[in-house]
């Protein structure tokens, strides 16, 4: 048991040191094509931005976390992005609607997951919306545990 504790904190350590993912590019550089699909174009990539999450979570039933949402900002790029949440059934996050303002690059928010949630993969959906051109979309993979029975973590 010692040893599954050591080599998860280990993995949680290396996740926490950078495992991240991010979106496709959105923003006003980013221009749409007439038969759907998107396309950055290269002399404005730098007003483009993009999302990034957690690579996934884990939680217990009744448990509950902060995470932190990031922009990756091109070098002109200065909108305010809104930040739009939709977690499953029986997962709430607070607040599930913010803005990320000029000048700011990130925000966080309390995953909560109900006591009657219900066990197995799930996932979050997160939107950025610029103040114009494409909107960006990255989801979050939701893991959802049944809780410890003996309460020692393990």
């Amino acid at each position: 048991m010692l040893r599954t504790f050591a080599v998860t904190t280990a993995l949680i350590g290396l996740c926490l040191a950078g495992c991240e993912k991010e979106s496709e590019k959105g923003g006003p550089g980013v221009a749409t094509n007439p038969g759907g699909g998107t396309d950055v174009n290269e002399t404005n990539e730098e007003n483009t931005f993009s999302v990034k999450v957690p690579n996934a979570m884990t939680l217990a039933q009744g448990a509950e976390e902060e995470i932190t949402i990031a922009l990756n900002r091109g070098d002109i790029f200065t909108e305010s992005v809104t930040i739009d949440i939709t977690p499953p059934d029986g997962v709430t996050v607070t607040p599930n609607t913010q803005v990320i303002a000029t000048g700011s690059d990130e925000l966080k928010v309390r995953v909560a997951v109900d006591a009657t949630a219900t066990v197995g993969a799930h996932k979050i959906v997160v939107r950025g919306t610029p103040e114009s051109g494409v909107s960006v979309d990255v989801e979050i993979p939701l893991t959802i545990e049944a809780p410890d029975d003996d309460g020692d973590g393990n």
